[in-house]
Parts: structure tokens; C-alpha cells; sequence
């Protein structure tokens, strides 16, 4: 590290410490020292035997071997690995690699002799073969060569599990099987683009500024400033680091910077202190008309927020390895309304075998003459999901034992068995239920305590983006007045979030003190209560609301179903049709407003 950098004394993991230390007598004395206190206070010794000195290139001979006799330490094997990698890299990295193949291999071994499904091969794939790698690959630039061995040992054990040699017939394409589940695919990752996206992370972190130590030795040494994300490449850099600069562009992808600098201002330049929005006529001045309208659509907080990166492809905006790969390094081989079906397929309360099943046969992965089978949406739910898959998989073994062991075939004790395997399969998805069971009570709208107001809030698509609604109804559940207006924007999470921002404006304006607010936009009500779950799309509407929030003695925010907020899901469908902003109170209310609203008052009084 660099003499500007962070300090480094030791590096601990688990029961693992490594100490650096300057190769004098003086420091390796106090190392000694330090050692032997630790051993007389905790009562433990420490094996030396298993323990190793490494020295730097500039260390003499005669150094070396006075310091291996006082610690009574070896040095360090060219061979030795630490915390299951290599501790030096020679010459050729696939030699310094092959340990990841001969991993797999070690551990496929033991696999082969057991009779697994193929969702059971689905499952050790995901959760151990492809997870055995992901140290090394976070923390290096594994060779191209290693990532195709391990991608062809794995390749190998899901159509071929018994046999380690020879050739063998794969019905789908390895890409395909690579793709997201909602894509079709099986979601495997293929290991040069994991470990892209591990090292990506690196990238983001030091692009982001995180705060940690290895951060900031990294930016310390190879003096990161605020434009690396498009500077020239460092010259003479290590391994490690020319392989997250090469990975800039995949950070570029899902990069967006929350608050873009023009060029000879500041941002404070561009906004009026007094009323908080954007300064048009300068803002004419210096960008075209389409860039003008883009930058009214931004909000602008109430309070000064840190300027930071946005990672666009994760909701809550932050760097992720699934979205990077997902997004970014593996391309879609096709996109089609197919993707809600397979969505569906994985999200269905069935057994994961015959969910394999399913997509092996919709993804013409059978070994049949005619593979075009496909599977239908309306087809898609639980219990006819179930019945369809035993059907066709008994059909399928059925056949497998006449054609390849010229079995008997007695389709009664078939039928009766198939029968047997729906109806146990039932009982699992639906169990049997209590005679006792109480009936369901169904969710229906509370009134607010005494001399509170409670608002209901919404929004629904209209010609021009949104319009979100706002209703006031006070304890004894009687419209004081109902709200609505346009809103330009195109994404309903924020059309949500700025009714609930505009329902607190309301409130302050008619200086109601005590309130409560309702909406049934789960993730905008959560995003309030958890911080960390704001997504990037709303985090200035949030970080308002917060604000104007604290205006009120009371202020209080629910998430209810759309059935118990449906007279604001009412009014704001009622609203989105009209062409000018639409308000009414009590009296006047449209009546299909009016007919929710009885049945409100007729819910609350029973």
C-alpha cells in the first residue's frame, strides 16, 4: 500500500490473524512481546508449528533468517492457501486456479453415485456448485480457461450425472438454461459472468465511495478521484485492480447520478432558495427543450440531500450481483409475453419435481421425436397445475418403461395410482380445515379516534400520466372534502408516493393537527417505516414527506387492502376522467363515490 494510504497492522478472520510488521529487530521484538502477553493473559499457545512469515521482495537473506529463528516460524510454502485461495500467483494463472476444478470435481464425485431428480440436480447446482467459487471470484480475475472447465463439469452433471467422460445429448442450449427463470430459463449462472459480477461490486463500492478499508486503501493508492469512471486505465497496476477498472463500462449500464452538475454552475444555482423549484429561465439557457421538461419532472427535496450513485436496475438502488448479471452480462436470448408464464410456473405451491417437469416439457427439453409441447396460462394455477404435471409426468414414465424395458401394462392400477398422487398432492396444497373454523372476517374501513382526520389517498391513470386523489373523513366517517388533480409522471410508485406527499400538504393547509393517512401502496408505506428499503425512483418524496410530517402533533401512516381503501380508489377512477382537477365535499359527491361511501358508513355502524 501506498505511504498516504490507511495504516494496516493485522487483518483477523475468525481465528485466523495475520500481523504486518517492518522486518527490523526492534519490531519483531515487540511482535514477540506482544504474542507472548497475549498467550499469558488468554491461557492459549499459539502453534507455530502450523503458523508462516512472509517477507517482501526487498527483505536480505541474512533479515530472513534471523527473523525465521526468532519467531520459530518457516516461511510461507509457494503453495500455501489462505482462507481457501492461494496466498501467491505465479507466471500461469490456470495453474494457479485449477484448485476450483478439481473442487467441483471432488465434489461432484460423490454426487454421481446417487440416484438424484432432476430438481434435485437443480438444487445442488444452485446452492453448492456454482456457490463453491465465490470467494475466489470476488476477490481475483479467474482465467477464461477455468470458467469453461467449470462451466463444462457443470454442464456435464445436469444432463449426463453418471458419467464423468464421453459424449452426451443436451436438449437446450446452456445460454438458455443461463437465462432468469422469468425468462425461461433455470437462472444458472455462467461462472466468467459471476465473476464479473463480483469483481462489479468492487467497482461499484470505489466508484461509490463505501466507507471501509479496503476501499479506501484501494482509492488511496491508485489515487481514485471524481472522474475515474471515465479516466484512461492505471499503468502498472496489479491484477486485481486492471480487472475492476476493465469492469467500469458494466457499472456504467445501471449507473445514474442523482444530481447531474451543469457545466460552470452549481446545482443551488439552478433552484430558487425561497420556493424550492427549478429556475426556468435559466434552465432555458443552457439545455434544449427536451432535457427542460426532463428536469421538471424532478422533484426537489424540501432539505439538502448528499449527492450520491443510483444503481437504476434494483429498486432500492443499490449494486447487486443478481441484477448485474441478470441486466448486463448475460443478454436476453428473446423477450416474449411468455415471461409472466414462467413467473407463474416457479411461483406455484407445488413440489419443485414437477415444476422441473413442467419446464422441461415447455421448454422442449424432453427427449421425444416432436418436442413442441407448450404449456397454456389458463393452465397455470395450483390444483390444475398439479393435475396436469402428474398426468403427463406418469405418461411420460409410463412410456420410458414399455419402450426402453418392454414392461406390462396395467392401466387400472395406474389410473388408481395417478389417483392417489393428485389427491395426496391436494392435501399438502390445501390441508383440511377445522369444522370449528370461524368464518372470515373481511377488512372494512375504521373510523380515527376522536377529533382526528383520517385520509384516504390513491391514484389511477389517466391521459396526461396520473391523478392521485386525496379524501378527508372525520370520526364519525363523513366526507369533510375530497381532492384530486394531475400529476406528470408515468411510473405508478411514484404517482402513489406524491398522493400521500399531497394528502400532508392538504392537512397543514387546513391545519388539521391530529391525522391519520391510508393507502394500499404496500411499498410506499414501508419505504416510511424502513429506511432502508426506499426505492431510488422515490427517495426525494419520502425523504419530503418525512419532513412535513413533522408539522403535525399526530401523524400516522397505514397500509390498508384496496377493498377497506376503495373509496378513494373510487373517486380517483372517477377523477382521472375528468379533464380539470376535480373536488367536491359530502354534498356532491359522484355517485359512484356516493354508493362506496354508504357502504362505508353501513360497515362502521354494524
Amino acid at each position: 500500500m501506498n505511504v498516504s494510504g490507511p495504516a494496516i497492522t493485522h487483518v483477523m478472520f475468525a481465528d485466523d490473524l495475520m500481523i504486518f510488521s517492518k522486518a527490523n529487530r526492534r519490531e519483531i521484538g515487540i511482535l514477540n512481546d506482544c504474542l507472548e502477553t497475549y498467550c499469558l493473559w488468554s491461557g492459549q499457545k499459539i502453534n507455530r508449528e502450523k503458523s508462516g512469515v512472509i517477507f517482501s521482495k526487498l527483505v536480505h537473506n541474512d533479515t530472513k533468517r534471523w527473523i525465521k529463528g526468532e519467531s520459530q516460524m518457516k516461511k510461507l510454502a509457494l503453495d500455501s492457501f489462505y482462507l481457501g485461495t492461494p496466498v501467491f500467483s505465479s507466471t500461469s494463472k490456470t495453474k494457479d486456479f485449477k484448485y476450483l476444478t478439481e473442487r467441483l470435481d471432488s465434489r461432484l464425485k460423490g454426487w454421481r453415485c446417487k440416484a438424484l431428480s432432476w430438481a434435485g440436480r437443480k438444487t445442488l447446482i444452485k446452492s453448492v456448485a456454482q456457490a463453491l467459487p465465490t470467494y475466489t471470484f470476488s476477490t481475483a480475475d479467474v482465467p477464461m480457461t477455468i470458467c469453461h472447465k467449470l462451466d463444462s463439469t457443470i454442464r456435464r452433471f445436469w444432463w449426463n450425472p453418471k458419467k464423468v467422460q464421453g459424449n452426451f445429448l443436451a436438449w437446450c442450449s446452456w445460454d438458455s438454461i443461463c437465462q432468469p427463470i422469468e425468462a425461461g430459463g433455470l437462472g444458472f449462472r455462467e461462472s466468467k459472468n459471476f465473476n464479473k459480477a463480483l469483481l462489479a461490486k468492487l467497482t461499484w463500492w470505489i466508484a461509490a465511495g463505501r466507507d471501509s478499508l479496503c476501499v479506501n486503501a484501494l482509492r488511496s493508492k491508485y489515487k481514485v478521484q471524481a472522474n475515474w469512471l471515465g479516466g484512461e486505465p492505471c499503468k502498472n497496476a496489479s491484477p486485481l485492480w486492471r480487472a475492476i477498472e476493465k469492469l467500469r463500462d458494466v457499472v456504467k449500464k445501471g449507473l445514474v447520478l442523482l444530481w447531474v452538475m451543469v457545466p460552470l454552475l452549481t446545482l443551488s444555482n439552478l433552484i430558487d432558495p425561497a420556493t424550492r423549484k427549478w429556475k426556468i429561465n435559466v434552465l432555458k439557457e443552457l439545455v434544449d427543450s427536451n432535457s427542460l421538461e426532463a428536469i421538471e419532472k424532478i422533484i426537489i427535496p424540501l432539505q439538502p440531500l448528499q449527492d450520491k450513485l443510483i444503481w437504476t436496475l434494483d429498486p432500492c438502488g443499490i449494486y447487486t450481483v443478481k441484477s448485474a448479471i441478470n441486466c448486463c452480462l448475460t443478454p436476453r436470448i428473446s423477450y416474449s409475453p411468455a415471461e409472466s408464464l414462467w413467473k407463474q410456473l416457479w411461483k406455484l405451491k407445488m413440489h419443485e419435481r414437477l415444476k422441473v417437469f413442467l419446464w422441461r416439457m415447455g421448454s422442449n427439453a424432453l427427449p421425444t421425436k416432436q418436442r413442441s409441447v407448450s404449456v397454456q396460462q389458463k393452465t397455470l394455477k395450483a390444483q390444475t397445475s398439479i393435475q396436469l404435471a402428474l398426468t403427463l409426468e406418469s405418461i411420460w414414465n409410463l412410456r420410458n418403461q414399455v419402450v426402453h424395458n418392454n414392461a406390462q401394462v396395467n392401466h387400472l392400477v395406474i389410473v388408481k395410482n395417478l389417483e392417489e398422487r393428485i389427491i395426496e398432492h391436494f392435501n399438502i396444497l390445501n390441508p383440511a380445515t377445522c369444522c370449528n373454523t370461524l368464518l372470515e372476517v373481511l377488512p372494512r374501513w375504521s373510523a380515527p379516534p376522536p377529533n382526528s382526520v383520517k385520509f384516504n389517498v390513491d391514484a389511477a391513470t389517466s391521459k396526461n400520466g396520473f391523478t392521485i386523489a386525496a379524501i378527508a373523513r372525520d370520526d364519525a366517517g363523513f366526507v369533510i372534502h375530497c381532492w384530486s388533480k394531475s400529476f406528470p409522471t408515468t411510473d405508478p410508485l411514484i404517482a402513489e408516493t406524491a398522493a400521500l406527499l399531497w394528502a400532508l400538504e392538504i392537512a397543514r393547509d387546513n391545519c388539521f393537527s391530529h391525522i391519520l393517512i391510508e393507502g394500499d401502496a404496500k411499498i410506499c408505506i414501508e419505504a416510511l417505516a424502513e429506511p432502508e428499503k426506499v426505492p431510488w425512483r422515490i427517495q426525494t418524496l419520502v425523504s419530503n414527506i418525512k419532513c412535513v410530517a413533522l408539522d403535525f402533533n399526530v401523524c400516522s401512516f397505514y397500509w390498508v387492502p384496496r377493498d377497506v381503501n376503495a373509496l378513494a380508489h373510487s373517486f380517483a377512477k372517477f377523477a382521472s376522467s375528468q379533464d380539470f382537477c376535480f373536488s367536491c365535499n359530502s354534498t356532491n359527491l359522484p355517485p359512484s363515490v356516493h354508493e362506496v361511501w354508504i357502504r362505508d358508513l353501513l360497515a362502521l355502524s354494524s
